[in-house]
């Protein structure tokens, strides 16, 4: 990621590194002033935009976080892990406030909506958390083809859930009335 410089002549510009490392995921803050990057040794770290001031470490993580989203007030970030951990950090603090290991296979895709949290997990089932991302107890789970769900997206209004993924998995859903509305 480069900062570059728009003055002319200028050769000023600054590289992000985190230990040489694939970058698994990137997410915005809401801010926009910040900027949460993973890789797959485990790290994260949460560093500013302009370069000014030092990363926030998020810890190191045993594996790989895949997936990085923000609730619409910007308040809770979830990082979905390749060991199937999902988990929420408080972003006043950027402490972790709930961890836990509800897939068996990697988590490809975390997203929160108006309804709540989604992660999509690569063994083909999704897990569904409350809105207010406070409660450790997922409330429902659509368990679907055994097939790897890459995608989980959420409609604007928040009422319907796409799903896509491997084998030609495309699955749209009602969220509130929790039905299959085609495949």
């Amino acid at each position: 990621i480069f900062d570059l410089d728009t003055n002319a002549g200028s050769t000023d510009s600054q590289v992000i590194s985190i230990h040489q490392s694939r970058i698994t995921a990137i997410a915005f803050t809401p801010s926009g002033t910040e900027i949460v990057i993973a890789a797959a040794d485990g790290t994260a770290f949460v560093r500013p935009i302009d370069g000014v001031g030092k990363p926030i470490p998020l810890g190191s993580h045993p594996f790989a976080i895949w997936s990085l989203t923000f609730d619409e007030h910007g308040r809770r970030m979830v990082g979905g892990s390749w060991d199937g951990t999902t988990r929420i950090w408080d972003t006043a603090s950027w402490a972790v406030v709930q961890s836990q290991k509800g897939h068996d296979e990697s988590v490809a895709s975390v997203i929160i909506g108006k309804e709540g949290m989604v992660s999509a997990g690569l063994g083909g089932r999704l897990q569904f958390w409350p809105a207010q991302l406070r409660d450790t107890k997922l409330t429902g789970m659509i368990t679907g083809p055994a097939e790897p769900v890459w995608i989980a997206v959420y409609s604007p209004d928040g009422r319907r859930l796409f799903l896509g993924g491997r084998g030609g998995r495309f699955e749209m859903w009602d969220v509130k009335e929790s039905k299959l509305l085609f495949a």
